[in-house]
């Protein structure tokens, strides 16, 4: 997958939540359905970028020997079990799409009654997703502003670091990841995620909005996995 692709494709994902936004608006129900919740369609699309992300990871650990160091093996061996447990807790382990009942012991210590890990406690849902924004800010914002004005090229030149390292060339998604967490804070903190325009509640556009912050940041994750594989292959940072 080409560079320009993984550039893009955060732009195409923000263009279409935003146009379904506008679009459904007026129908709160339908909009909920759609857009927000457990089967909306920006959670379902993270589960899938995950997923995709988990095999992209799957073939660099299985086609190991082009990779400059065999240290980098563990490294990408944790992203297709970061990103198979990732896929997995956003769906409830398919319950969010199947509706089986959650065992009572279970759903009393778990906030949403859910079979998930991450509704268990207030920081086993926010360190995942503090990680993941300290992961985009460090290398999806700050490292590509640096690396522009350092005029040091996509890439480190630490030679096997380097490949755990993103290229800077992948910056949107990070970008975006951090828009949509900011305008979640900016809603949360004004309590405009339960007002009414015209009538119409925000709830779904809210939950949109924070759901975008994971689906954005699993983006990233999954255009650092493809560029990974594109430089295994020898391919140049052309393209971008």
């Amino acid at each position: 997958m080409n560079l320009s692709f993984s550039r893009r494709l955060p732009v195409y994902l923000l263009a279409a939540t935003t146009v379904l936004s506008v679009v459904l608006f007026p129908w709160t129900k339908t909009a909920r359905l759609w857009l927000s919740g457990e089967t909306g369609l920006v959670e379902i699309a993270t589960v899938v970028l995950a997923l995709w992300g988990m095999v992209t990871a799957g073939q660099v650990v299985a086609d190991y020997r082009r990779l400059p160091h065999r240290i980098l093996i563990p490294w990408f061996a944790l992203f297709i079990v970061g990103l198979f447990f990732f896929a997995g807790e956003e769906a409830s382990w398919g319950q969010s799409w199947f509706h089986w009942a959650t065992p009572a012991d279970y759903a009393a210590i778990n906030r949403q009654g859910e079979t998930n890990l991450h509704n268990l406690s207030s920081l086993s849902e926010e360190l995942p997703k503090t990680l993941l924004l300290v992961a985009a800010l460090l290398g999806g914002i700050i490292w590509p502003i640096w690396a522009h004005f350092k005029k040091v090229g996509p890439y480190l030149t630490t030679g096997w670091f380097s490949w755990i390292w993103p290229t800077s060339l992948i910056w949107p998604a990070a970008a975006l990841t951090w828009v949509m967490r900011i305008v979640e804070r900016i809603l949360v903190n004004t309590d405009l995620e339960d007002a009414y325009i015209f009538g119409h509640a925000l709830r779904p556009v809210y939950i949109a909005t924070r759901e975008s912050i994971e689906l954005y940041a699993v983006v990233f994750i999954l255009a650092y996995l493809w560029d990974v594989r594109r430089r295994m292959k020898g391919e140049g940072a052309g393209g971008a």
